[in-house]
């Protein structure tokens, strides 16, 4: 090796990015440091393993199922590209996905942003496929749009949210046929605040919150709208339907507070 096929193949191994390079077969020819570091596989007797089962996959892990003939790998959609720039050629550019591998003996959800290229050689057709790991990227945006939905004192989701949860019920109502709205004011709750302070005001909008939700159903939603009073979405229920959720609601707050 002469020393410009040194100096690349040094780039290569040791780049801040993952490299993988693939044959007609989807099977692995190479790879670099950055994968196995990411992964936390071994380096030895890769080659011509099938990407999922070098990387521990979830769909194949543990199994003598091989990386594309599982069940799951029908909806696997890093496969799904994989296969595609093999059959068409055709680039892919900076494509954000989500995939479960089996790291350090736990199965982890990875978001991995990759890009897909076709290279012709003497040796036939080879797909070299990059790969950066932007799973902390993407639990701050999480992160953030939580920040950004939930109000903070009830863990509910906010005004702005609701408003946009409204401006959709047209299309609710399409989904679900029928879709309720409630309201709910806390009679008397500047009394609490004057005579208790706002600190145990918070903690009965808590409270609240908290029960409500243990009377909902999970696809059901509640919203503070501002200050004590709070929305409810009940998709694919009516009106009777509501009313029978929000006297659950009602008895279990009963319940709650009777002896305080």
């Amino acid at each position: 090796m002469n020393l410009e096929q040194s100096f690349f193949s040094a780039i290569y191994r040791y780049a801040p990015i993952g490299l993988v390079i693939l044959d007609q077969d989807a099977a692995v020819v190479d790879a670099n440091d950055y994968m196995f570091n990411l992964f936390q596989v071994d380096k030895d007797h890769f080659k011509g393993k099938q990407f999922g089962n070098l990387f521990n996959c979830s769909n194949v892990v543990d199994s003598d199922k091989i990386c594309g003939q599982a069940e799951a790998c029908t909806f696997c959609k890093l496969r799904a590209n994989l296969v595609e720039g093999l059959t068409t050629k055709n680039a892919i550019q900076d494509l954000e996905l989500m995939n479960a591998h089996r790291i350090g003996g736990v199965d982890k959800p990875l978001w991995l942003k990759l890009s897909v290229s076709t290279v012709m050689a003497e040796e036939g057709q080879f797909l070299v496929v990059s790969f950066t790991d932007i799973t902390r990227e993407k639990q701050y945006q999480e992160l953030l749009q939580h920040e950004l939905t939930i109000d903070g004192a009830t863990g509910t989701i906010n005004k702005q949210s609701l408003i946009e949860i409204l401006q959709e019920l047209p299309g609710f109502a399409e989904s679900h046929r029928v879709v309720s709205v409630g309201i709910v004011d806390m009679d008397d709750f500047k009394l609490i605040n004057d005579n208790y302070g706002h600190l145990t005001g918070d903690r009965v909008l808590e409270s609240f919150s908290r029960i409500a939700r243990d009377s909902m159903r999970k696809q059901d939603i509640i919203g503070r709208f501002g200050g004590e009073e709070f929305m409810f979405v009940f998709p694919g229920v009516d009106l009777v339907g509501a009313a029978s959720i929000m006297k659950r609601i009602h008895r279990a707050l009963r319940n709650e507070f009777r002896d305080k």
